[in-house]
């Protein structure tokens, strides 16, 4: 996943911001793949208010902001 990749490929530093599309919660490995590089990311921008309500309960401290996708 692009997130994971970031996460860890990003320089000391520099901030990672993860774009959310799904639910984390319906994506066990994923998730806890996500919790691993949890502390990279500055925040989230997710989809809808659905995917920010459940990113925020999967990865609790994280800002995360809805962007509705514009199609």
């Amino acid at each position: 996943k692009a997130h994971l990749l970031a996460g860890f490929a990003a320089p000391p530093g520099v901030p990672v911001t993860w774009h959310l599309h799904e639910f984390p919660s319906a994506r066990p490995l994923t998730r806890r793949l996500l919790a691993v590089a949890r502390r990279r990311a500055a925040g989230a921008v997710a989809v809808s208010a659905a995917v920010r309500r459940d990113a925020a309960a999967a990865f609790p401290g994280l800002p995360v902001a809805v962007v509705p996708n514009p199609v």
